[in-house]
């Protein structure tokens, strides 16, 4: 797969925008967009960006083939609180962050998730 394939498969299977995505690496829209078409190649900050958000090596998006990957799949549970996560600022992410870690340590709130939101 091209440089811009990885990046779009990455966006896709992860249920993002381009804004979402260009929020990350630290661009616009429009340059993700760029990348995707293959009309121009990101700065490697802003590949080194992408590939931590998502735990890969650099080289896994330039010149690896993510297709192979299974797609993230999430419940609808998951996906509404990733919505309103990424609704959140920087200080609001890792204020939600700290509270999940603080929740993940108490034993009362560990287990198979039974919820489900329509």
């Amino acid at each position: 797969m091209s440089l811009g394939s990885n990046i779009k498969f990455l966006r896709e299977s992860h249920h993002m925008s381009q804004t979402e995505l260009g929020k990350i690496a630290g661009a616009t829209d429009k340059a993700v967009s760029t990348w995707e078409s293959g009309t121009r190649i990101p700065r490697m900050g802003a590949i080194e960006k992408i590939a931590k958000y998502f735990g890969l090596r650099k080289s896994d998006i330039i010149d690896g083939d993510l297709s192979n990957r299974k797609p993230a799949s999430l419940s609808n549970l998951e996906q509404s609180l990733l919505a309103d996560f990424r609704r959140l600022n920087l200080e609001g992410q890792k204020k939600v962050i700290a509270y999940a870690h603080d929740l993940a340590g108490l034993p009362q709130y560990l287990g198979k998730s039974v919820i489900s939101v329509s």
